[in-house]
């Protein structure tokens, strides 16, 4: 693998580190090269030592580099050093050994990862003794300062465990022997750490596996709509739209965490429940500016609406817990679908949800398009529910937004019913 593929693979943001690096530079103005750098490499949070300590190595090193190869080349390095940290424990978080060979651990890691980052990092120093690069992987591969070691001990340590370069004359190949010094205390520890970590989650998921069990055997009372929150919460901020699987599976969730195939509910009875949950968890999702602007009651009373016209397409009153959720599901897809468009609307729409009582007039001066004639549509021999759906029959092709529509659509509504108050009142009775 050349440098260029290897860089490629183990990749830094050489442009951002070396803004981060200016802006240390422009606050420490006036210090040297070495100690601004040193300071650069500690707010990275890759190393918990001191400056002088971090100085003291940049300093060594940078004496057995090549021309070529500057201090903040080896700061970057230094934290490339951490990402490859974090790629090799993945590979040990995907791969198991047998707990009793952790040596194949050791070996594994510095066969597929370790031996190209040594031909690639050694290409950065002129003549350095074998126990100065053991020691250097010791240092950028670990926290360095968990255990208070100075340079010198490092370099006392691997001096050694490492075999010089030639022996008894003859020229050597100490690379692998060089690496399991520098490096096998360290996989080591991150190979205990996966394992000690894998063992925790298999305990959390046999806990989770008994909770269930333990959930089914009494059916739940609310729906729970976590993942429709998070969603929600996740749109007021990013204001990246939401696709149609997203609101799907969040709808998905909410019904599932209440219905049961095989039980059979009616309308009545979860109708209220499913209006309340739903838009507690769907307020609880919206960010503080916009609860400012939709409080609990007005989404309420939207999710209301929508119920209205589910009950009014489906006239069966019982139905199994399969066959409400796939009934349902439509409507309240439709309604987020909407609701998520037109929420960033400017507040002189919000206006309208907690204005229900505004005139026609007064509505299409603030629409700024042309309505339908509504009184049209006043046929008192017609029921509540038929006139809402003409009513939002005559809306269909209109350019309202879906708060406008929704608060018009209430607003005749409540004066058709009056109206048909009225009526009933003038009719003598038999």
């Amino acid at each position: 693998m050349d440098d260029e593929e290897f860089r490629q693979i183990y990749k830094l943001n050489r442009d951002q580190l070396t803004r981060y690096y200016e802006r240390i530079k422009n606050r420490l103005e006036g210090k040297e090269e070495v100690e601004i750098i040193a300071n650069f490499l500690k707010h990275q949070s890759i190393i918990e030592t001191t400056i002088d300590e971090i100085i003291k190595i940049l300093t060594y090193y940078e004496k057995k580099s090549i021309k070529t190869v500057n201090l903040l080349d080896l700061a970057f390095e230094w934290i490339r050093a951490n990402e490859i940290r974090l790629k090799y424990k993945k590979y040990l978080i995907r791969t198991s050994y047998p707990e009793e060979k952790i040596a194949l651990a050791v070996d594994d890691c510095i066969s597929r990862i370790f031996l190209d980052y040594d031909i690639y990092i050694r290409k950065f120093f002129k003549k350095i003794e074998e126990h100065e690069i053991s020691a250097l992987f010791h240092i950028i591969f670990s926290r360095l300062g968990e255990k208070k070691e100075t340079l010198e001990e490092i370099l006392s340590w691997h001096k050694e465990k490492v075999p010089t370069y030639e022996e008894e004359g003859k020229r050597i190949c100490t690379n692998l022997i060089t690496l399991r010094s520098g490096l096998s205390q360290i996989i080591v520890e991150d190979y205990e750490s996966v394992v000690a970590s894998r063992q925790a989650s298999k305990l959390r998921r046999d806990e989770n596996v008994l909770k269930t069990k333990e959930i089914k055997i009494e059916p739940k009372g609310v729906f729970q709509g976590l993942l429709l929150e998070r969603m929600i919460k996740s749109y007021c901020i990013s204001k990246n739209k939401l696709s149609i699987k997203e609101i799907e599976n969040a709808i998905a969730q909410f019904l599932s965490s209440y219905f049961r195939f095989g039980v059979f509910y009616e309308f009545n009875e979860f109708k209220d429940l499913l209006i309340k949950n739903f838009s507690e968890d769907l307020h609880s999702g919206l960010t503080d500016a916009y609860k400012r602007k939709f409080t609990l009651e007005e989404l309420k009373e939207m999710i209301s609406e929508t119920m209205k016209k589910f009950r009014a397409i489906n006239k069966i009153k019982v139905l199994d817990g399969s066959a409400w959720k796939n009934d349902l599901t439509k409507y309240l897809k439709n309604f987020l679908v909407n609701f998520s468009d037109d929420l960033f609307q400017p507040k002189k729409i919000i206006a309208l949800v907690r204005s229900p009582s505004r005139t026609l007039q007064e509505s299409t001066e603030i629409q700024g398009s042309e309505s339908p004639d509504f009184r049209a549509l006043f046929d008192l021999d017609l029921e509540i529910e038929d006139f809402r759906a003409k009513l939002e029959k005559s809306l269909e092709n209109s350019d309202l937004g879906f708060v406008k529509k929704q608060s018009l659509i209430r607003s005749k509504v409540q004066e058709f019913r009056m109206e048909k108050r009225k009526q009933m009142s003038r009719t003598p009775k038999s």
